[in-house]
């Protein structure tokens, strides 16, 4: 673990500390998939449980939500995470550019914004939504007019009311067997040698969690992050082929 990973650990630990002896919640800032990994093995560790929210299902950039026992316990009340939806609309769709999760990005930083503050960016039915804290809230409605050289305008969506379903891609791959490395290689068109540095590097996460095992086998139902490749959810395991191959079924996220 490095210095900076170990700060971060740090600051978990005093988050659920404080959840702990306050009895009630104390939220952290939206973590990214190393950060949500991190947590994750150090659950067992913390003075405090935890829930994940990133403001809709599968969301990859999530709150935790540290609890006290009390709270959890006997509090009926249903947590408010304190993060909100913005939807970010073009001025004139005759004059928008094709903008990408890059381009946005840019412009939000620009505006003095910490990542952290910054959950998932999605592109969804001609509008684009951003998941943010309070502060950058505010900053992205009172100065995000443009990104790039197209004029925007955004709105405040309740959480409630943000149903997503995202685009996909239905693939179908045949691998000699369930490892991952095979499975890398395969989605990524990668030499095995290639794929299990791959995953050596930390930048596979299935279900959230990092896995750098080569020999890991996935199941019905896993959402594999690939870094760099994209996000996908394994749909199906249908059978061998005649020659011994194992076929997959994989929705890769567009």
């Amino acid at each position: 673990m490095d210095k900076n990973d170990s700060i971060l650990v740090h600051r978990f630990h005093d988050m659920a500390t404080k959840a702990s002896r306050s009895g009630g919640v104390v939220f952290s800032n939206f973590l990214n998939l190393n950060e949500l990994n991190l947590l994750s093995e150090e659950r067992n560790n913390l003075e405090a449980s935890f829930d994940l929210f990133g403001g809709f299902s599968n969301a990859e950039r999530q709150i935790a939500c540290f609890q006290s026992d009390a709270f959890s316990l006997y509090s009926n009340k249903e947590i408010e995470y304190p993060m909100y939806c913005i939807q970010i609309d073009y001025a004139s769709k005759k004059y928008a550019e094709k903008l990408s999760h890059r381009d946005v990005l840019g412009s939000l930083m620009n505006l003095g914004i910490e990542r952290d503050l910054l959950g998932d960016i999605i592109f969804y039915k001609d509008s684009i939504y951003v998941f943010a804290l309070q502060t950058a809230k505010e900053l992205i409605l009172s100065d995000l007019s443009k990104i790039r050289h197209t004029q925007v305008r955004t709105r405040v969506v309740p959480l409630d009311e943000f149903h997503y379903e995202p685009d996909y891609k239905e693939c179908t791959i045949m691998i000699a067997s369930n490892r991952l490395d095979a499975f890398v290689a395969s989605v990524c068109n990668l030499s095995r040698q290639k794929s299990s540095e791959y995953i050596l590097s930390e930048k596979v996460f299935i279900n959230g969690k990092l896995i750098t095992n080569h020999n890991s086998k996935l199941e019905e139902g896993d959402i594999v992050s690939l870094r760099g490749y994209g996000k996908l959810k394994v749909i199906s395991f249908p059978g061998v082929t005649k020659k011994g191959k194992m076929k997959i079924i994989y929705w890769l996220y567009q």
